[in-house]
């Protein structure tokens, strides 16, 4: 065969084999026509203008919103939106999108397109939301140790250790928790100050844990240990505030006073943190700030007393115990506020462990014994608040924490009592968003865990359980 003629024989071959692709691929004319339906149904143009659509969305959400401090949950539901909308879409664009005349079947104008697109964005946007709610609550559970680890840490947040007992034998251990905790107190009532509990707080009592150590494991950026030796009518105190970066001591001093003094001791701790923290007070914050509520020493004793036994395991005999030290304490100053809240804490105490109505009454006057000083402690309003709770009164158990956490926001004990408040209220998601923020104001403060843990698993929601308990486990691990 000549040239011409191979060419001839090649290019019948070429066609031959074209003709056999459909065979070979098994296309049948069906398909054909499918894709020529959706030509006819402007399927293919709708779902061209969809993708335009969503893309410039899209951009505009992730220029706008960051802009707005909306945060990345806008460009996120908007992102989810736009996927779940595009088989939606077509969809609606296959089976609504045709009329008939007579026999045949006629696309509609392009402005039906647009109407489908935007009735498909609609019927998107609950999915998106649902899946972003289930993804958060995904991440914030399942990864929970994972995320906390990153949190920063607030640089006025501080954490006030048990003050270590020097005196002769163990009779005045309670002495130097007491100091320490009038000076959380303090702190505390500035508002301004993010103080570690005193339940996370004084763990470390007779710990060997390095103070460095005991910053970083409670997530705070001072520490303030010291030690208390009284001896008689005489006590010296000795205090340190030490910055968990450096390792280094910001201020220390140590003071050697009659035990008549003491407030002037504790007054003078608080202010020197205040200042070496350089927060600025309002007049009336500074003046008010470790103002000794009592000018009676042995009443001051009484109600430290009392405290201890508060803090202890409950029991009817440590119950008993406290009530009786408050009581002394009133009873050598009738106007002392803080033995009443500590009466009001320990009857609260016995009616939670005995459900009487007698202890109920009791609690309740105590704690109104209070309302009528100048000075209410955030202590009183919590402790009103968590007995209102008790008795089913929520809305004025409310209205109590209210108060608390608009004196101090960041306040963890105010903030899981009101928690617990809207749980009884039979509303879980005020609640559980309660309980996280108590966990992202203190990340590592275990009990904050424990008690989302405990949320989570009353409402039957085990699996997401497991890593919060997980989580208040590693915190304290000899719990």
């Amino acid at each position: 065969l000549n040239s011409g003629d191979q060419k001839i024989l090649l290019g019948n071959q070429v066609c031959y084999w074209l003709a056999e692709i459909p065979t070979v691929l098994n296309i049948k004319k069906s398909n054909f026509e499918f894709f020529a339906e959706l030509q006819r149904r402007k399927v293919t143009r709708t779902g061209l203008l969809y993708l335009v659509t969503a893309w410039l969305v899209i951009q505009i959400a992730a220029v706008i919103p960051p802009a707005l401090g909306m945060g990345s949950n806008v460009i996120r539901i908007v992102i989810i939106t736009a996927i779940v909308g595009l088989p939606i879409t077509l969809l609606l664009s296959w089976f609504c999108s045709v009329k008939r005349t007579n026999d045949s079947v006629v696309g509609d104008s392009s402005v039906t397109g647009l109407i489908y697109v935007f009735a498909s964005v609609l019927i998107a946007i609950p999915f998106a939301y649902g899946y972003h709610w289930y993804s958060e609550q995904e991440q914030v559970t399942s990864s929970t140790s994972g995320l906390i680890d990153q949190v920063d840490i607030e640089p006025n947040s501080i954490a006030v250790l048990a003050f270590l007992n020097l005196s002769s034998g163990n009779t005045y251990d309670y002495f130097g928790d007491g100091v320490a905790e009038e000076i959380l107190n303090a702190l505390s009532a500035t508002g301004k100050v993010l103080v570690a509990p005193r339940t996370s707080s004084f763990v470390y009592k007779d710990s060997k844990t390095m103070v460095k150590d005991i910053g970083s494991q409670l997530g705070v950026h001072y520490v303030l240990d010291g030690s208390v030796r009284r001896d008689a009518d005489r006590v010296r105190v000795s205090a340190q505030l030490i910055n968990v970066v450096t390792g280094y001591a910001v201020w220390s001093n140590s003071y050697d006073q009659l035990l008549s003094n003491i407030f002037d001791v504790q007054q003078d701790i608080s202010q020197q943190v205040v200042r070496s923290l350089h927060i600025v007070l309002s007049s009336e914050i500074r003046k008010s700030l470790g103002v000794a509520r009592t000018a009676n020493v042995e009443a001051y004793d009484y109600y430290l007393q009392g405290r201890d036994y508060l803090s202890r395991p409950t029991s009817e005999l440590t119950l008993d115990s406290a009530i009786q030290l408050f009581d002394s304490a009133i009873t050598l100053d009738s106007e002392y506020a803080d033995a009443y809240a500590g009466l009001c804490e320990g009857y609260l105490a016995q009616y939670i462990e005995t459900n009487t109505s007698e202890w109920f009454n009791k609690a309740e006057r105590a704690c109104k014994e209070t309302l009528r000083f100048d000075f209410v402690t955030i202590t009183v309003r919590i402790a009103l608040g968590n007995l209102y709770r008790e008795s089913g009164q929520y809305r004025a158990a409310r209205d109590q924490l209210a108060i608390a956490l608009r004196k101090a926001p960041d306040n963890i004990a105010a903030i899981t009592a009101l928690a617990k408040n809207y749980l009884a209220e039979k509303n879980p998601q005020q609640a559980e968003k309660l309980f996280r923020r108590a966990i992202k104001v203190l990340p590592r403060f275990w009990k904050g865990h424990d008690n989302h843990g405990t949320f989570l698993f009353r409402t039957a929601r085990y699996t997401e359980a497991v890593p919060v308990y997980e989580r208040a486990a590693e915190l304290t691990p000899d719990n």
